[in-house]
């Protein structure tokens, strides 16, 4: 997910000065075009692997 900021446009019904979250494509995308400001992309945590089982017992 990032966070915008929708410039000269309307984007989801979200007018010009608001901010909103969409998917990092869709940041992409519409900041390519010019539609919005990207304020910042928020990462998935990272995930941590489950401990192994010991196979001996």
């Amino acid at each position: 997910m990032a966070k915008v900021k929708v410039l000269d446009a309307v984007v989801n019904g979200v007018t010009s000065g608001n901010t909103l979250e969409v998917s990092a494509e869709d940041a992409k995308r519409l900041e390519a075009i010019g539609y919005v400001e990207v304020l910042e992309e928020k990462k998935a945590p990272a995930r941590k692997a489950s401990p192994k089982k010991d196979e001996d017992k």
